[in-house]
């Protein structure tokens, strides 16, 4: 009977990981982020929590030019150089798409996020070698600090507007104020 315990919540363990990370990088998903946001923002110390929008630069060119297996082999890349270049406790999720999301906390100042993007987008900047390939991908940035938002939704809305405008900016991120 134990055995049989132990086997039973090795499966659901390993099932409740399954619903909340995305199958191609291993990240949380967009359920999972939702949920982390949705808890964070009512919490007391939110005001020094930023959320980051990131969006892959010509990704559909990517796709047509290499082939979907190699936009996948971007994706799980550009998941690892995110994961690798932001602290252990920052939260970071795919929420689909060439779409990824972090949450940053304890952000005292603006000077502290620019050093984030310009480290994120640095990180971006040697390409990847896939079959014999080298692809070079690119992402944008959209920042919201969370003293500006009075709802997770208003929040979500300001960081993919900057993400938006960060697009046509040859820096790659935009915050907003």
């Amino acid at each position: 009977i134990q055995q049989s315990n132990q086997q039973l919540q090795t499966e659901n363990d390993k099932l409740a990981h399954q619903a909340r990370h995305d199958e191609l990088t291993q990240l949380p998903n967009r359920n999972f982020f939702y949920q982390t946001l949705f808890q964070i923002f009512y919490q007391p110390n939110l005001q020094n929590t930023a959320l980051l929008y990131i969006d892959n630069n010509h990704f559909k060119e990517i796709n047509d030019q290499y082939g979907h297996l190699a936009g996948d082999a971007v994706l799980r890349e550009m998941a690892l150089r995110l994961k690798q270049s932001v602290r252990q406790e920052d939260f970071i999720a795919r929420l689909g798409g060439d779409e990824f999301s972090i949450l940053l906390r304890n952000i005292k100042h603006y000077d502290h996020l620019e050093l984030i993007c310009k480290h994120l987008i640095e990180c971006s900047k040697a390409p990847l070698s896939f079959d014999q390939q080298q692809i070079h991908f690119s992402f944008s940035i959209g920042v919201a600090f969370s003293k500006c938002a009075t709802t997770p939704e208003d929040l979500i809305a300001e960081a993919d507007n900057a993400m938006y405008k960060a697009k046509n900016l040859a820096q790659g991120w935009y915050i907003t104020p």
